[in-house]
């Protein structure tokens, strides 16, 4: 028994070319499935929006005139998942010991807090809030790395953030 027959059925069956049509139908229609299967929007994971406040004590006002709204938080010479969303100043104080002992506080001529608000987008449910790979705590050291900056400060506040 041959496979091709002198009428070129297989198996005396069907005609190749029939089959050759058959398949093409069922791969075009294989594909169309495909295509509207996978055409849909991608589905992104719900994100939580964090605030943390950091205190930059004691540094100089070229540190809050370069650091600007919107600048990318930087670790490892990547961005992270957080910007800067407001940026203000005030004189630092410092201790000063008076004639008569008593200490107290004064305006530093040019020492300033830089306050920065830095927005953190975290995982829905995420049990630690992290930026990057740094956990974010109320009380902890933090670097404020930016493309210009690069600060010591301390996490003050930290909430939910609400556009």
């Amino acid at each position: 028994m041959k496979i091709i027959d002198e009428k070129g059925k297989i198996f005396k069956l069907i005609n190749i070319v029939d089959l050759l049509v058959i398949l093409a139908i069922i791969l075009v229609i294989g594909g169309v499935f495909y295509s509207l299967a996978h055409s849909g929007a991608i589905n992104v994971a719900p994100k939580d929006m964090y605030v943390a406040t950091i205190k930059c004590p004691k540094v100089t006002k070229s540190v809050y005139d370069n650091l600007k709204k919107d600048d990318r938080i930087i670790y490892g010479n990547s961005y992270v998942n957080g910007y800067v969303s407001d940026v203000s100043i005030e004189s630092a104080k410092i201790e000063v010991i008076t004639d008569d002992n008593k200490i107290i506080y004064i305006e530093h001529p040019s020492l300033y807090d830089v306050y920065v608000d830095v927005v953190i987008e975290v995982d829905h449910g995420s049990t630690f809030i992290l930026l990057g790979k740094y956990q974010i705590n109320i009380g902890k050291e933090f670097v404020v790395k930016t493309a210009k900056v690069e600060v010591v400060g301390s996490v003050i506040d930290l909430k939910e953030y609400h556009k």
